[in-house]
């Protein structure tokens, strides 16, 4: 059996926005499939609009892969460094963010920093064929030469198929994010500590 061509992985540009809304909405659904009690999305999730903003975003990188002019796949790449680190602040940005840090309780004890994949998702007929591995590669080219030394990244525990993958691609558990549903809202006050 003759194997496929591999995809074209790039750069993706505004007009695969819509492209990669549709498989972000993909992964979204599958997500929801997998823990139905997930928290609500924001109405703007898997939009073009917002991909298409987030395009924008100095510290935010899609790319995609392509088979025959078709998106088959995307990963959503993000540089995390604490504020005004390699960015160039106007005044304005640095008095705001001043109040806001000023002004926000609790204030973060972390900074955060790093590279985040903050999305991927690969269309079923293309899985299995390195089209998720060659995405991830490329993203972490990305954010190695945007001075990164770690990446982290969210897969719902459900999602076995995903930890597997993550795995076969270096990455370890490194904490666990718990949840616990506390039904509806009673709009009573709970007594002060």
């Amino acid at each position: 059996m003759e194997r496929e061509e591999a995809a074209r992985l790039r750069l993706a540009d505004r007009e695969d926005a819509a492209a990669i809304a549709d498989l972000a909405k993909g992964l979204l659904d599958w997500e929801r499939q997998l823990y139905p009690e997930m928290c609500p999305t924001s109405r703007w999730a898997g939009q073009a609009g917002e991909i298409r903003r987030q395009m924008r975003l100095s510290s935010t990188r899609f790319l995609v892969a392509e088979r025959e002019g078709i998106v088959v796949g995307y990963v959503k790449a993000v540089v995390h460094r604490p504020p005004g680190v390699g960015t160039r602040l106007s005044l304005w940005r640095v008095a705001r963010r001043l109040i806001e840090s000023v002004m926000r309780r609790p204030r973060p004890t972390v900074l955060s920093t790093g590279g985040q994949i903050a999305g991927i998702f690969v269309r079923e007929r293309e899985r299995r064929l390195g089209v998720g591995r060659d995405l991830v590669r490329a993203a972490e080219g990305w954010l190695r030469e945007q001075g990164m030394t770690a990446n982290h990244l969210t897969v719902l525990c459900a999602n076995v198929a995903a930890r597997e993958f993550w795995k076969t691609c270096g990455y370890e558990p490194l904490s666990l994010t718990l949840h616990k549903p506390l039904g509806q809202p009673t709009g009573e006050t709970p007594p002060a500590p």
